[in-house]
């Protein structure tokens, strides 16, 4: 799934008008992330990573307005030797950034309206911390959704609800 997501963020990077066949390449390569994306998974088994030191501790921001899963997020990132923030807005977040430098960021793509999306703040977030994790969490499950977010730089889908253990588990997977 990583190499087709791959080719479609490259050919949607470089800039160039698609022309009808391209097209259909592209779809071709989304119908086929579809069939890997769908495919049933097996459960996770690794155990919990040992908790690191006082201060070597990943720092990972969730920014997601519900603040009950932000709670349970932050509970068990305690457990696996993570600091977990929660920001309920893309505006709490960038300003909690001024201050800190997480070492992921955990984004919801939906906010109550007239705020701002979790999509504008994806593309700011990976232009101005190239490096950043970013993991974006949504309960839409379509592929364009899945190709957007990797389009503007996100290194992982995950679709609510989802157990808080595994998300953060796959989050030490891209910081360690």
């Amino acid at each position: 799934g990583s190499e087709i997501a791959a080719a479609l963020e490259r050919r949607l990077a470089s800039g160039t008008r698609l022309t009808a066949a391209d097209g259909d390449a592209l779809m071709e390569q989304v119908v086929a992330l579809r069939r890997v994306l769908d495919r049933p998974r097996a459960p996770l088994t690794a155990p919990a990573p040992a908790p690191k030191p006082a201060g070597e501790s990943p720092l990972v921001l969730v920014a997601d307005d519900d603040l009950e899963l932000g709670a349970v997020l932050r509970e068990a990132g305690a457990r696996q030797g993570m600091e977990v923030a929660v920001a309920p807005s893309p505006a709490a977040a960038r300003e909690w950034m001024r201050a800190h430098t997480p070492a992921a960021l955990l984004l919801d793509l939906s906010f109550p309206e007239g705020g701002e999306t979790g999509l504008d703040f994806l593309a700011e977030v990976t232009e101005k911390h190239p490096g950043l994790t970013v993991l974006v969490s949504t309960a839409r499950n379509t592929t364009f959704d899945r190709v957007r977010v990797l389009h503007h730089g996100a290194r992982g889908f995950l679709r609510k609800p989802y157990d808080a253990t595994q998300a953060l588990r796959m989050v030490a997977r891209h910081v360690e």
